[in-house]
């Protein structure tokens, strides 16, 4: 049994013997023995070289045969004050220098903007993917190829005041050109926008001082026949007072009459008694008078004497009589009769009716609609000239570029020996190590 045991044993000491000096490596497996690293990359330098070299080779096929990208901007700053002039002689429109580039601004950044230049310069742009709009691919170019240029103005510096436009594109399209035409295009549609704002204004204006014209005219047509009528109810009224008043004066005239014929009637009793048949002095009389009573001593006296009536004789009085008789109250004559009958006939043909109504241009009476036909004919003298204004100062026009912005030809070869290198050592790091593994594998 013991002699059996012998020959394992000792065959099993080989066995042991032999993995041991393995087995010290498959301990050491996570730590980097630096110059082994060395060792195998010196090794495998042409390999490293060669990769490096096809990744140099392809960066170089990539920089040389991909389409170069250009790059060109232009800038301008504010405009002075006297140059938008043509604008604000328009007085309905009024621009400063710093509005100018403010509204330029918006409309380089605006999306919906470039895309109308766009389509209408569609064949001097890049060719459009098949897979994309009209629409779409002048946005993409928007937001890819253009880019607003503004001053970063530090707190300690002078504030610069500019705004621009960069533009990349790819060769065979002419970038600067086009860049320098949206300027011109978006120059001239400001213009168009401001002119169309000041005939908007202007017409708005126009509108409503027509509406105060025509409000002016109605209110003048219902203030002239509520005028009309009433003068018409005054004239009316007038009349009424004056026939009243004429008639009353009638009544009291022909009282009077009745009264004068009633004295008359005295008188002539008493010139009768005195048989006084024609006019008669005092002096003739004298005797006679004396014998007259007071009461008739105190009757009416003439006008022209101042003596009592009956000296007048009793033929004179008969003969008043028979005239004051004959008059009735359609033919009494009086001076205020006569003028209240003229008040009244004139009453008939009132003048200021008859002007209001004949007026053939009531306007020419009306100082506001004057003054608002002089505001219209001077709001259609106004002019604006925008096409003379300046909405900018070109500070830098986009000049054809010197050179493609991309691709970087150096920097691409040195960056592609650069990353043909990092992928050469770890390959072979990589392939280093899958080899040396399998052999611990076979090995075990």
């Amino acid at each position: 049994m013991d002699n059996n045991n012998k020959p394992v044993q000792a065959a099993d000491a080989g066995f042991y013997s032999q993995l041991a000096p393995n087995n010290l490596p498959a301990q050491r497996d996570d730590e980097i023995d630096l110059f082994e690293l060395l060792n195998t990359l010196w090794k495998a330098k042409l390999q490293i070289v060669l990769i490096s070299l096809l990744f140099v080779i392809l960066g170089g096929a990539y920089a040389f045969l991909s389409t170069p990208v250009f790059e060109s901007e232009f800038k301008v700053t504010t405009s002075k004050a006297n140059e938008l002039y043509p604008i604000n002689k328009s007085e309905l429109v009024s621009l400063s220098p710093g509005a100018s580039l403010s509204i330029l601004r918006e409309e380089f950044v605006s999306a919906e903007n470039f895309a109308e230049f766009y389509l209408l310069n569609m064949a001097r742009f890049p060719e459009k993917p098949e897979n994309l709009t009209e629409q779409q691919f002048a946005y993409q170019l928007f937001s890819k190829n253009l880019k607003l240029v503004e001053p970063k103005n530090k707190k300690d510096e002078v504030a610069e005041v500019y705004l621009g436009l960069n533009y990349q594109y790819p060769q065979g399209v002419d970038g600067y050109v086009l860049i320098n035409d949206y300027l011109s295009w978006v120059d001239t549609k400001i213009k168009s926008r401001l002119k169309k704002d000041f005939l908007g204004l202007r017409e708005n204006q126009l509108e409503e001082n027509q509406k105060k014209l025509n409000k002016l005219l109605a209110d003048y047509q219902v203030n002239t026949y509520a005028k009309i009528e009433r003068l018409k109810e005054a004239d009316e009224f007038s009349r009424k007072e004056l026939q009243d008043s004429l008639a009353a004066l009638k009544v009291k005239l022909l009282a009077l009459n009745q009264q004068r014929i009633q004295i008359l009637n005295e008188n002539i009793a008493i010139a009768r008694q005195l048989k006084f048949k024609k006019p008669t002095s005092p002096s003739d009389a004298k005797e006679q008078v004396t014998n007259v009573s007071s009461e008739v001593i105190k009757a009416e006296f003439s006008s022209l004497d101042q003596l009592p009536m009956y000296f007048r004789g009793y033929e004179s009085l008969e003969a008043e009589k028979v005239e004051l008789s004959k008059r009735n109250i359609r033919n009494f004559p009086s001076e205020e009769i006569s003028e209240l009958e003229r008040k009244i006939k004139m009453l008939d043909d009132n003048r200021e009716i008859e002007k209001l109504l004949t007026r053939k241009q009531p306007k020419l009476f009306l100082d506001a609609y004057i003054e608002l036909e002089q505001k219209n004919t001077y709001l259609n003298a106004l002019e604006m000239h925008e096409m003379d204004a300046h909405l900018f100062a070109m500070q830098s026009k986009a000049l054809p570029p010197i050179k493609p912005i991309k691709p970087k030809k150096l920097l691409i070869l040195v960056l592609s020996g650069l990353l043909g290198g990092i992928f050469a050592v770890f390959f072979v790091l990589v392939r280093s190590a899958m080899r040396n593994r399998q052999k611990s594998v076979e090995l075990v």
